[in-house]
Parts: structure tokens; C-alpha cells; sequence
């Protein structure tokens, strides 16, 4: 070969490499523990708060890769400017070219929000934000809310906060937009002297502008006014739309002729004396079939038994308006046909769930749920009992139904007293030992509510408690003035108070247009009960 020709082909194969190393997309690194922290910003040009600012390029630099396609997502120019622009990349370095002069005298916010991620897949942990003005001076007003969900609702991802000066126009796009960070905090920077309204808007659109027939929006607080080196604190806005999306079924299965594996779209909670009724088709004869567990792995799965054979020469349905979903969402009549079935239920029953492993007190029973209807003698005979090491046969009365075995003592239970309880498994053909806690008076506290304010001790209020270390225990009390709730297991508790003026136990969190205030609220959600003490919530709606 030629020096000429090993020269091309060494020029070629270089120009190769270059131009495959320039069109790979950067990842990250593999190997060790995985990253899990968000994007950091390096540096930034031009740097936040400059004045009389002319360019048309702003730089966000990362400390590594991001993935682009959610910076185009998460970037936005505020205060709601329809600036044109383009992103341009260059490694780590985001570049946004502007296409057409900024307005003058402005101050500008240039922010990149949560959305952002990193090629790991981490968000970004709060906004980001380059504020320049196109004149001498840079506005200086803040304000800060704080967005969080009632205890037991979660809040969307795209859940913003739209912020107008007055006046404005509820068809034109927010001024600013906000995003909370990881604590629920939202931040509004370098605002212009003046009155703003806040609402609370679940943008589906992203266009910064509330669509009713889409997007769920509630007002956050009380119209405010900003001044200059002002930091306004607009207090905490509870978003408080709960899971109104229908429960469906979405498949319906049958084991035997008695027997169904029923897919739900959302998960469904166990509880004593759950039922779905169904009916063949052309036929108005309601069919009752109970459920017996729900699915340990999958909690949008249940199983039920049927109170009669489902013929296999007729097609059935779920009815509508017989079950509810766990957050309490009604079945709705869209169900699935199936075919009844004429094959015996072969299944062998086993041990599923201790029910009241949690504790009991007295002479509450112990409640035991199997896979299977028990419908022999043999798994409340085979009940063994000892009493501080001793075989008690006459401690516990043992009955079934359905697929549940209750076990009664005849006695209160001692908590001074040791107990072992075997129970038989059918499928495993041995005895399962029963793990239960034994309560007793120092397990359980109260609480006192009393409404602070004399004006209002006269409005029927919504007492709601709730916990999650005690089985998501749920107490509600409608009451007027004060409230003592006795008997609550000792443990950490959200406590709610709202005002009922129209008895319909459902908090008022306002309304946009018309414009209407939310009804106060008392949230605190780390309440403690100590046993055998009475814990004092004043209740201060300001």
C-alpha cells in the first residue's frame, strides 16, 4: 500500500471515530452504588440578578448529563412572556437562544423546574432560576406558600400554583408559575410591587392556563399584596380533591361453578362481610357471592364465593352500586360477561391472614381468614391453647364462617398472662402459632378538641382522625364547640377540624369563578396518644 493511501485511510478512519464520538448520546457512568441524587447547576450565564441585560443566549451548566428532552419540559420564562426560543446543547451546558428582543424595563425569570432529570432518572430536587431585568433595577418582592395534600390524598406531579397580578384574566396565561419542591414549598421570586391571586390548578395542559372541563383547580389563599424587598409568607394550601375515578372490573375469572378471582382497576380492601352481587343475564335474580381475601401480591385482586352454583349455560355480571373500591369508590356497571361454570371447587383451603394480629383486649375474639370456605369441623377442632404454658381446651370457643375462624375467650384476655394459639393449615397439614399482641388500658389514650375561637362554638364541626402505625385507623365526629374521643390505640395520628355549616361532612376548599374563599381548616398531622392520658388540641383556624 501506498504512503498516500495509508495516509487517506488513516485520515478516513480518524474522521470515523470523531464523528461517532460526536453523535453519541452522553449517559452516565456505570458500576458501584447507584446515584440517586438530582441534577446540580455549576454555573450559569448570564448569573442571576443581573441588570440592563441585552443578550439573547442563557447558559444553564450541570455538574453531569441531564436528560435534555425533560429540560425542554421543565424550562419556562416567566412572567408568562411569549418569548420564542431554542435550546442548543453543548455536553452538560443547556443553551436558550432567544428569537426575538425581551421586553424593556422587565424583569425576567428564566426557570428550569422539578421536572428535570438527570440521565439516572433523578428529578431535580427544587426549581432552578436565572433572574435578569432589562432595565436598571430587578424587582424584589417574594412570597412563599406551602402546598400539601389532606392526610390521605396524594398530590399530582403536575400539580402548580398559577399566580395573577390583578387585574387579570382567567382565559390568559398565569404570570407566574410555581412548582413545589421537595418540602411542598413554593417559592415566588422577584415579583413586581402589587395585589397577586393564587390558585391551586392541576396544569394537564401545560399552557399556564386553567381549563375547567380538564383541570381540577381550587383558590390557595386570600388575595395579597406584594411590596418591594417584601417576604410574604401566604401560610399552607391544602389540596384536597380526592380519587373520584369509578371502580371497575376489569377481568372476572372462575375457578370452580362457586368461586370467582375478580381484577379491579384500583385496590380494594378486605373487610368483614364484603359482598358483590351479581345476576345472569335476563334474569333480575341478584346473586350474593362473598369475598374472601384480597390478593397478598396484588391488592387490585379479590376472590369471592358465590352463595349459589353460577349455571354454565348462562352468562353473569357485576352489578353496579354493590362494592366500593378502598378509597371508597363505587362499582360501576360496565362489567365484563362471564360464563357460570359447572367444575367443583378443587382448590385446598390454607391459612391466610391473622386478622386481629394488631392486638385484642377483654373479650374480643381473635379473627383468622383462610383461602377457602371451611366447611368441616376440622380447623375449629384442631384449635390448640396454652395458658402460661398450660393446655387450656375451655379458653376459647372456636366458630366459623365463611372462610373465617373466630376464636372467643371465655375469659377477658390478661395481658400479665402468656398465650400460645396454634391453628391448623389444611394445605401444609400442620399447626400455624398465632402472633398477637394483648392490650389492655395503658394501650389506649384520648383526645380533647375544643375550638378556640368563641364565634364559632356554636357551628357543627368535622372532627377526622387517622393514623398509619395503628391498621390506618379512621374515627369521625361531628360536634359543636368540644369533642373527647376515647379509646384510640396509642400511636401517631393526623387530626383534621373543618366547619359544617351544611351538614354534608365534606370540607368547602372554594371555588375560582366565581371567586369564593376555601372554609377554614385545622390541620395537624403528628398527633400523639399516650395510654391512659387525654392529649388537648385547641383548635385555632388562623
Amino acid at each position: 500500500m501506498s504512503e498516500v493511501a495509508k495516509y487517506s485511510f488513516g485520515f478516513i478512519f480518524s474522521i470515523l471515530i470523531l464523528a461517532t464520538y460526536g453523535c453519541a448520546v452522553p449517559v452516565a457512568p456505570t458500576g458501584g452504588e447507584p446515584d440517586r441524587s438530582g441534577p446540580k447547576l455549576a454555573s450559569t450565564q448570564p448569573a442571576s440578578g443581573t441588570v440592563n441585560f441585552t443578550e439573547r443566549v442563557i447558559q444553564f451548566s450541570f455538574d453531569d448529563f441531564v436528560d435534555r428532552s425533560s429540560f425542554a419540559r421543565a424550562f419556562r420564562i416567566e412572567p408568562g412572556i411569549a418569548t420564542p426560543y431554542e435550546i442548543k446543547w453543548r455536553r452538560k451546558t443547556a443553551s436558550i437562544h432567544l428569537l426575538s428582543p425581551l421586553p424593556d424595563n422587565t424583569t425576567v425569570v428564566f426557570t428550569v423546574g422539578s421536572e428535570l432529570k438527570d440521565t439516572r432518572g433523578n428529578n431535580l430536587n427544587s426549581p432552578l432560576e436565572i433572574a435578569v431585568s432589562t432595565g436598571s433595577e430587578i424587582n424584589s418582592g417574594e412570597a412563599l406558600i406551602r402546598i400539601l395534600p389532606l392526610p390521605g390524598i396524594s398530590l399530582p406531579d403536575d400539580m402548580r400554583v398559577f399566580l395573577y397580578k390583578l387585574p387579570y384574566e382567567l382565559d390568559e396565561a398565569a404570570f407566574y408559575l410555581g412548582q413545589a419542591d421537595t418540602s411542598g414549598t413554593v417559592t415566588f421570586k422577584y415579583l413586581a410591587d402589587g395585589e397577586y391571586a393564587s390558585f391551586l390548578v392541576q396544569d394537564v395542559n401545560r399552557n399556564r392556563i386553567w381549563d375547567p372541563q380538564r383541570e381540577y383547580a381550587q383558590p390557595t389563599a386570600q388575595r395579597v399584596y406584594v411590596v418591594e424587598d417584601g417576604d410574604l409568607d401566604m401560610g399552607v394550601a391544602y389540596y384536597a380533591q380526592p380519587d373520584t375515578v369509578s371502580l371497575r372490573v376489569t377481568s372476572v375469572g372462575l375457578f370452580s361453578k362457586r368461586r370467582l378471582r375478580v381484577e379491579f382497576s384500583k385496590p380494594v380492601r378486605y373487610s368483614p362481610g364484603s359482598n358483590v352481587l351479581l345476576e345472569a343475564i335476563d334474569s333480575e335474580l341478584p346473586i350474593s357471592a362473598r369475598m374472601l381475601f384480597v390478593d397478598t401480591n396484588d391488592p387490585n385482586v379479590a376472590y369471592f364465593h358465590t352463595e349459589t352454583d353460577l349455571s354454565d349455560t348462562l352468562n353473569y355480571k357485576l352489578l353496579s352500586d354493590s362494592f366500593k373500591s378502598d378509597a371508597a369508590n363505587t362499582l360501576i356497571s360496565d362489567s365484563p360477561e362471564f360464563q357460570g361454570s359447572s367444575e367443583p371447587d378443587t382448590s385446598v383451603v390454607r391459612f391466610h391472614t391473622h386478622l386481629t394480629q394488631q392486638g385484642v383486649r377483654n373479650t374480643e375474639p381473635l379473627i383468622i381468614q383462610y383461602s377457602g370456605v371451611l366447611e368441616n369441623t376440622l380447623v375449629a377442632d384442631s384449635v390448640q391453647v396454652l395458658v402460661n404454658r398450660e393446655t387450656d381446651d375451655d379458653f376459647l370457643i372456636a366458630d366459623t364462617e365463611m372462610n373465617i375462624l373466630r376464636l372467643t375467650p371465655t375469659v377477658p384476655w390478661n395481658s400479665s398472662d402468656s398465650y400460645t394459639i396454634r391453628v391448623w393449615d389444611p394445605d401444609s397439614q400442620r399447626h400455624i402459632t398465632l402472633t398477637t399482641q394483648i392490650l389492655d388500658n395503658s394501650d389506649f389514650g384520648e383526645l380533647s378538641v375544643t375550638i378556640a375561637d368563641s364565634t364559632m362554638f356554636n357551628i357543627p364541626m368535622v372532627l377526622k382522625i387517622s393514623g398509619e402505625n395503628t391498621d390506618n385507623i379512621a374515627l369521625e365526629s361531628t360536634f359543636v364547640g368540644s369533642e373527647t374521643i376515647t379509646d384510640i390505640p396509642v400511636g401517631l395520628y393526623s387530626v383534621i377540624v373543618y366547619p359544617d355549616p351544611d351538614g354534608d361532612n365534606k370540607w368547602d376548599p372554594g371555588t375560582i369563578n366565581p371567586f369564593r374563599q376555601p372554609d377554614p381548616i385545622f390541620v395537624n398531622a403528628a398527633v400523639p396518644v399516650r395510654g391512659r392520658m387525654t392529649g388537648e388540641i385547641v383548635v385555632d383556624f388562623d
